[in-house]
């Protein structure tokens, strides 16, 4: 468990935030624009990423079928610069 201390409460516009140092962002392979998902429990704020997007490229490391080079991709197909 990776622990932080001296993280502030602050004022945005007229929100409240804090800022998320980037060890934390590297650790959790978050990306600016990442939903995340806020938990309280036993008094304790627990942020959780939220459905994490692969990236072209994690899917096609994870695949195992066959790959068809005759397909035709539009960019009705393009999501964040990717295909999907």
């Amino acid at each position: 468990m990776t622990t932080l201390k001296g993280v502030k409460l602050s004022q945005w516009g007229n929100s409240q935030g804090i800022r998320l140092p980037k060890s934390i962002i590297e650790l959790l392979k978050l990306n600016t624009g990442d939903d995340l998902g806020l938990e309280v429990k036993n008094n304790q704020l627990i942020v959780t990423p939220l459905r994490k997007r692969k990236t072209v490229a994690e899917r096609f490391a994870e695949y195992r079928g066959p790959i068809e080079l005759d397909e035709v991709f539009s960019d009705d197909d393009l999501r964040d610069g990717e295909y999907i």
